[in-house]
């Protein structure tokens, strides 16, 4: 909340650490399931790929050739509203 900044920061943290676990489980179920409805990807040299069902067959397609294991350090966050934006 913007009363305490400190623990928004602390939520956003976690959602962030549930959504890089939910990639790397390379299970289509655990990384929808991290995600909103009006969820939006920008994928290099394609379309936005929005919503849910769109984003998981894209991501479909892409575990069936890849395995996926992230490692993402945020350098910083910027939580501002509902917004927040990570630097990797």
């Amino acid at each position: 909340s913007k009363d305490d900044p400190a623990a928004s920061e602390a939520a956003v943290r976690r959602a962030h650490d549930a959504y890089v676990a939910a990639i790397n489980s390379n299970k289509v179920d655990q990384w929808l399931g991290s995600l909103s409805d009006d969820v939006e990807y920008l994928v290099p040299n394609q379309p936005a790929i929005v919503g849910k069902e769109a984003v998981g067959a894209w991501a479909s397609r892409y575990l069936e050739e890849v395995s996926t294991h992230w490692t993402k350090s945020v350098e910083q966050w910027n939580v501002s509203g509902g917004w927040a934006v990570g630097r990797y």
